[in-house]
């Protein structure tokens, strides 16, 4: 545990309250002892806050230990599926090899020696495939076992799940810098400037290995893109002309007869097009819109997010984000709808569209 931690639970157990009353008693009189009063007066305001943040903070340590158990548990079940396969060939050249020596002692011309040593070696292979045959079984029970055991976390693949890692560490280790600063009475103003200038450190125990591994592999794989990216810029720009001439030529004399040919039936299917490509711009537009609207809500950033936790506690910002969510969606269900009725309107009729859209309405109502 560290010092500020140990601070913040003894500060919590009536600490803070034990050493403002010492400082009340012994009379706040010099400059410095007024200014400690004020810090430790800040301090005890802001321990709820430092309380809700360290909440938070051991919310994420647990979604943190279940990535880092679920990697675990990935290296587990591939070091189980490689011996499966190993255990598996060692089967088959078993059987491949066991009837090799049945179809060989089959033979009259067969040496009586040769035959001794064949059988010995049949009795052998008698006596190991049990054994190899049991713990194939023990593998594949341990893999049905563990297989259905798994989580959503199972859905993501391992460069998902290490970027959640490092974002749920990163996180981790912001929590720490705001309650140990609120606890050495800094206002929001100096951690906001702090956190704004975290340029995404990671904080990685040095015992760690687990992560520090993650880090190396992921520092790996940026290498090698960014070698492939250079590869690749210094290679020359050769086109189909450059590699094959005397093909590209034909190439393009029987594609000019082509394009004049189907010139007037491309336009007219142009026109057909033209329609449906505007809707589908206008849907594409419409989506492209939703979507980054969506990506700049989830994109809050954390020093706004801490604070409110830190103000509210995790629960109530829990229920405000899920009426907001709430209000979002009765808004984008008001929207398709007004754009259903619209279409509907031009196709059917406004008839048909007030009867569809009193019947969309009734359909939308909670269940009570």
């Amino acid at each position: 545990m560290s010092k500020w931690e140990d601070k913040f639970f003894k500060y919590k157990n009536g600490g803070i309250d034990n050493e403002i009353s010492g400082l009340i008693a012994k009379g706040i009189s010099t400059k410095e002892e007024k200014s400690e009063y004020k810090k430790l007066t800040k301090i005890k305001e802001k321990m709820p806050q430092v309380e809700n943040v360290i909440e938070y903070r051991d919310k994420l340590k647990k979604e943190l230990k279940q990535l880092r158990e679920e990697l675990t548990e990935r290296r587990v079940l591939s070091e189980a599926t490689k011996k499966k396969e190993e255990l598996e060939k060692q089967i088959a050249n078993y059987q491949e090899r066991y009837d090799e020596i049945n179809k060989e002692l089959k033979s009259n011309k067969l040496e009586a020696e040769k035959r001794v040593e064949l059988e010995i070696e049949r009795t052998e292979i008698k006596d190991k495939m049990p054994k190899v045959q049991d713990e194939l079984s023990k593998q594949e029970d341990t893999l049905r076992d563990r297989l259905s055991k798994q989580g959503d976390l199972a859905k993501l693949s391992n460069e998902e799940i290490d970027e959640k890692v490092f974002d749920t560490q990163t996180k981790v280790s912001k929590c720490n810098l705001v309650a140990k600063n609120l606890l050495n009475g800094v206002s929001w103003e100096q951690i906001d400037i702090k956190l704004d200038n975290w340029k995404d450190r990671r904080f990685i125990s040095k015992d760690d290995k687990l992560a520090r591994d993650i880090e190396a592999a992921k520092k790996r794989r940026q290498k090698k893109v960014e070698e492939f990216k250079l590869d690749i810029a210094d290679l020359p720009d050769l086109t189909y002309t450059d590699k094959h001439p005397i093909l590209a030529k034909i190439s393009n004399f029987f594609k000019s007869i082509k394009d004049r040919f189907s010139k007037k039936e491309s336009k007219i299917e142009q026109e057909n097009k033209e329609e449906e490509q505007s809707e589908e711009k206008k849907q594409s537009e419409e989506e492209k819109q939703s979507k980054e609207e969506k990506q700049s809500k989830e994109e809050k950033p954390f020093k706004e997010y801490i604070k409110e936790i830190a103000e509210k506690g995790m629960d109530k910002v829990a229920i405000e984000e899920k009426v907001k969510r709430q209000e979002e969606l009765k808004l984008k269900l008001e929207e398709m709808r007004k754009k259903n009725r619209e279409t509907e309107t031009r196709k059917f009729g406004q008839d048909y569209a007030d009867k569809s859209d009193f019947r969309n309405k009734e359909e939308d109502e909670p269940v009570k």
